[in-house]
């Protein structure tokens, strides 16, 4: 049988110290004792919903730089309407992000939007 371990509730104060008893009573278990599996299960539902909680900052994360590229590649599309140095920049940026040179745009020299 398994049981969920529902720990979503609980403050993140309240899981760092549930998981401090939790690890102190595996610390005076015996080694391979029996009550040590549903102290094991309850700290990998603490870890887990401790990390899900500590994930929005990486969602922040990759939301900026889908934005920063999407900006940029904007911009770089049409450089004669950009200076030479902020193009530099630019391309600098999407490097330091990790954009592969096939994924840079190549310029269309006229706006989407031009008669």
């Amino acid at each position: 049988m398994t049981r969920c371990h529902d720990v979503s509730q609980l403050t993140t104060a309240e899981l760092q110290h549930a998981r401090r008893e939790l690890a102190a009573s595996l610390a005076l278990a015996r080694p391979g004792s029996p009550s040590a599996a549903p102290a094991l299960a309850q700290i990998r539902a603490i870890d887990t919903e401790l990390a899900e909680r500590a994930t929005p900052g990486a969602v922040m994360k990759d939301t900026w730089e889908m934005t920063v590229r999407a900006a940029a590649n904007t911009m770089l599309a049409y450089p004669d309407k950009i200076s030479d140095g902020l193009e530099a920049e630019l391309y600098a940026l999407l490097d330091q992000l990790g954009t592969p040179q096939d994924d840079q745009p190549g310029s269309t020299s006229t706006p989407d939007d031009a008669p």
